[in-house]
Order: structure tokens, then C-alpha cells, then sequence
């Protein structure tokens, strides 16, 4: 059905090896096979994946190149074969005694075996025009058809582990991966481009992985946790295997994970404004925005805890005074909540003297900031955590050059400071009044 093929051909091949194949005549009919030892060693999401794998190759009909270059190599080479072993007079003995007529046999054979030399090696070069290319695109296609990157990563990984059949040489091709296992597989360059038809297993996991947010290690860890426990459905990182909602979580410019809820906290790996996802989803949000993870941070709060939340991440608000005026901050994010009138008290009072290489900071960053102001907006709009007012953004002023947001209801009038924007406007009108003294 995803494919919008007619209906698909299942066959199971009775062999321990581990291995995957797709079948495509001239007709449309289409057959999808896998092996007995791959339907022990995968769990039912990796089966789908390799199936929807070798779907994508129908969909693209390379299938139907390979099969029929499979079938004419084949041919030609058990042609060529047994035309060989009678031109070296192997049966040269039945026509003792016909000397004219051996002759004339021996000739027409010797023709066919150069034809059928020739034909073999034209379906090699076929072979060669065959590119790696075709493997990469059905792992992509793949991958949209099951829309899970990571089990078709765990799947090749635990494939490339094991044995993966005995075929012919001309019909591995055919398979999600090399059967006899090439050492040309897994090279790159030029002369491997040419002589080898599945690209290195590496390369085919790392953009996976790459599309599924994790990594090497991560895939070994989950491998290596369910054989450990001889395949029994335990608590892992695998979502195949775990009942618990499991998430990646983007840190230090990578994906990392997958993690549940209590893990992605307990290890301090996300606040609420960290891009988390489900494994192998495309669907990003702020940790905040999920159910199962904003009570976890709400329980986090712990102090005077405010009615208000932070309108970044979702959490109670904490009462605290500064400059002897009463503020509201958010304990992850660190941004200010300030009512009608406070931030011109706090700049007033404040008679902290910064250090001259927070000075030196703050002004580089100022003189950074010269432009338009939609092209300093980073944030998303807000809205006012005392009024629920949409929060309309504006430069603080000329000599601080912070944008921070501000309430459009008259009434209220509050101000809300991103974490660290407070400061820089304290410390950059301190300066001005020091240099002005």
C-alpha cells in the first residue's frame, strides 16, 4: 500500500544467514524475500525497516536492472563455464572416430564460448554502471516509507555482524548487503565505485544515524544491551524495546540519547528550552512542550515559588528582591519578570562595579549590535506572564542597544528580560556614568 506497487510476492529463504532481497521482472510482478536467521535476530520494527528498504528498490525499479542482469550473468558465466571445460577437450573422448564432425562441434563451441565470454563481461560492466548510489537512496526512501531511521540503522548494524548467506557471485547484488562479505565493500574511491555494487556499511549508518539523531556508540550500546539479555524485552534506550516515551535531546551542536523523562533530567541534560524529539522523528520541540517532561521541571522549582509562569519555559516563577524592589526569575532560564516601574528603579540603586572584562564584553557585544531591530530578534514572540498581553519587542535604549520585550497593555506595562539581558543593562549604564565621572 505505501508503495502503490500491485501486490508483493513475501518469500522466506530457509538459511541461518542474515539477509534481505527484491526481486522484479518485466511484468510487474515483484517479490520481497528475507532469511530465516533474519527473522530471528530482528525485532519487528527492524523487519519493516529492511522490508520497506527493499520496497524503495520496486519503487525505483532498480530491482528489475539487477534481476535481469543477475539472470544474464548467471547465464553467461555457467555458459562459459561448461564451454570452457569442453574446449579443454574434457569431453573431447565421445567423438573418437568422427575427427570431421568433432571438429566442426569443437568450432561452434569454441564461437558460443566466446560469445558467451563476451556477454558475461558485458553484464560485468553492467554491473559496474550499477551505482552504490542506489543503496543510499533506498535507505532514504526507505526510511520515509517506515519512518524509522534508527531501526533500519540497528537492522544493517546486526547484519553486518553476522553471516549472510551463501549465493552466487552474480546474484549479490540483489541483497540489502554484500552476502560474502567484501573487504571492496567497505572501501571508497574511484576503483571501489567501479567493482563493488553496496556502499561501506559505515558510510550507510552514519547518514542514518545522522537522519535518526545518534550516533555510533549509541547504536552499539543497544545492540550490545539486548544480546546481553538473549533478546528478552528490557528497559534500553531502543524504542523498539522500551515502553517508557523516549527522547533525543540537542546539545553541544549533536543529537544525543535516547533518553526517558526521569534520565533526560536526573543526568542534567535538558531545561525546558532544550530541542528534544522523539527517536528517529522529525517533529522538534522545546522540552517544555511536552507533556511527559513540563511537570518533571515544574517539580524542579523549589523556593518562593510565584503564580506566574516563565513565558520561555513554562515554569512557576521565583520571588526574589533586588535593589531592594521585589522581581520574579525563572530558576532554568535565569530571565527577569519586572512590573510597571522596577527596571528604572534597578538602574537607579544599582551601585555594583563590574569587572573591566565584563565591561570590556558588554561593549563589544553593544557595538555588535547596530542594525535593524528584526534582524536582532532571536526569541519568539511572548506573552505577558501578569496579563497573558502579547509582548511587543524595542530596544531598551541608544546606549545599551538590548532588546527586550515589554507589555502592550497600558495597564501593566511589565518588562521581561531574557536571561543575562538584565545584567548587561545594569553593567553598560554603569559604565557610561563611571567614564562620565
Amino acid at each position: 500500500m505505501a508503495t502503490g506497487l500491485q501486490a508483493i510476492q513475501p518469500v522466506v529463504l530457509a538459511t541461518p544467514g542474515c539477509n534481505a532481497f527484491s526481486l522484479q521482472d518485466g511484468q510487474g510482478k515483484a517479490v520481497i524475500g528475507v532469511t530465516e536467521g533474519l527473522l530471528t535476530k530482528l525485532s519487528r520494527n527492524e523487519l519493516a525497516a529492511v522490508i520497506a528498504h527493499e520496497a524503495a528498490h520496486l519503487v525505483h525499479e532498480d530491482s528489475r536492472l539487477v534481476t535481469t542482469t543477475c539472470f544474464l550473468s548467471s547465464s553467461f558465466g555457467i555458459l562459459y563455464e561448461e564451454l570452457g571445460k569442453l574446449n579443454n577437450g574434457t569431453s573431447s573422448t565421445r567423438y573418437a572416430g568422427y575427427s570431421g564432425r568433432r571438429n566442426n562441434f569443437f568450432a561452434a563451441a569454441l564461437v558460443f564460448w566466446m560469445i558467451s565470454g563476451l556477454g558475461y563481461l558485458m553484464t560485468k560492466l553492467i554491473f559496474m554502471a550499477i551505482s552504490r548510489q542506489r543503496e543510499y537512496l533506498a535507505d532514504a526512501d526507505g526510511v520515509r516509507l517506515c519512518k524509522d531511521p534508527l531501526a533500519l540503522a540497528e537492522s544493517l548494524y546486526k547484519i553486518s555482524r553476522r553471516y549472510r548467506g551463501d549465493v552466487p557471485n552474480a546474484c549479490e547484488a540483489l541483497f540489502i548487503m554484500n552476502p560474502s562479505g567484501s573487504d571492496l565493500d567497505e572501501r571508497e574511491g574511484l576503483f571501489s565505485d567501479l567493482f563493488s555494487n553496496h556502499p561501506p556499511v559505515s558510510q550507510r549508518l552514519n547518514k542514518l544515524l545522522l537522519w535518526a539523531k545518534s550516533d555510533m556508540p549509541q547504536l552499539r550500546n543497544m545492540v550490545e544491551m539486548e544480546e546481553t539479555d538473549n533478546g528478552k524485552q528490557v528497559e534500553s534506550r531502543s524504542p523498539a524495546t522500551s515502553s517508557a516515551p523516549l527522547f533525543m535531546a540537542f546539545q553541544e551542536n549533536q543529537w544525543v540519547g535516547p533518553y526517558n523523562a526521569e534520565q533526560l533530567l536526573s543526568v542534567g541534560m535538558a531545561t525546558p528550552t532544550t530541542w528534544v524529539c522523539p527517536p528517529g522523528s522529525q517533529t522538534v520541540t522545546k522540552a517544555s512542550e511536552v507533556p511527559e517532561l513540563l511537570p518533571l521541571f515544574q517539580q524542579q522549582v523549589q523556593g518562593a515559588v510565584s503564580q506566574n509562569n516563565c513565558p520561555r519555559c513554562k515554569v512557576p516563577l521565583l520571588k526574589t528582591i533586588r535593589e531592594g524592589s521585589a522581581v520574579e526569575q525563572c530558576s532554568f532560564c535565569k530571565g527577569f519578570l519586572l512590573r510597571a516601574g522596577v527596571l528604572e528603579r534597578l538602574i537607579a540603586r544599582d551601585n555594583e562595579v563590574p569587572l573591566p572584562e565584563e565591561i570590556k564584553k558588554a561593549r563589544v557585544w553593544r557595538d555588535s549590535q547596530r542594525g535593524p531591530l528584526k534582524d536582532r530578534v532571536h526569541f519568539p514572540e511572548i506573552k505577558c506572564p501578569l496579563c497573558q498581553s502579547t509582548m511587543g519587542k524595542g530596544i531598551h535604549s541608544m546606549l545599551t542597544q538590548v532588546v527586550i520585550d515589554h507589555c502592550t497593555n497600558d495597564a501593566c506595562r511589565a518588562v521581561w528580560c531574557d536571561g543575562g539581558e538584565l545584567e548587561t543593562i545594569l553593567m553598560l549604564i554603569q559604565d557610561a556614568q563611571t567614564v562620565s565621572i
